[in-house]
């Protein structure tokens, strides 16, 4: 059995020219490095197969789990990539959820859009609470 760059049924970042990169799961993984031989399927579209060129092999990255899901705060991942980061702020992005941290770093990504609930004295007081441990207020 000759080993693989991939497992199939593993998800992947793939660098998209629309989206910055979209996760896609690998059908079939054939060799290593540059010479891999990859077939994976977007999430936005399972039923179309794509084979990812060899010279673009090097932008392909895994897809950390909580980044797929839109986690708070991306210190937690096991893998931070670029397409990691990126894609967890678009999930939040589309939950309205605009803050996420990378440990005591704040990104914010701005709505285009009044969020009534995000400054709420709720929300404010839980913020406060959350920040404690990391030198915050």
């Amino acid at each position: 059995m000759e080993a693989a760059q991939f497992a199939p049924g593993q998800t992947l970042f793939l660098p998209s020219p629309h989206a910055a990169y979209e996760p896609c799961v690998v059908e079939s993984c054939t060799g290593m490095g540059a010479s891999a031989i990859l077939k994976v399927h977007t999430l936005a579209q399972p039923t179309k197969s794509l084979e990812i060129p060899p010279d673009q092999l090097c932008h392909v990255c895994e897809a950390d789990p909580l980044s797929l899901k839109g986690a708070p705060d991306m210190v937690k991942f096991a893998n931070l990539t670029e397409g990691a980061l990126l894609h967890n702020l678009r999930v939040r992005y589309g939950k309205d959820q605009i803050y996420s941290a990378a440990g005591a770093i704040l990104l914010s990504v701005n709505p285009f859009k009044p969020l009534g609930g995000v400054y709420t004295k709720e929300a404010m007081a839980e913020c406060q609470v959350k920040n404690k441990g990391r030198g915050g207020v």
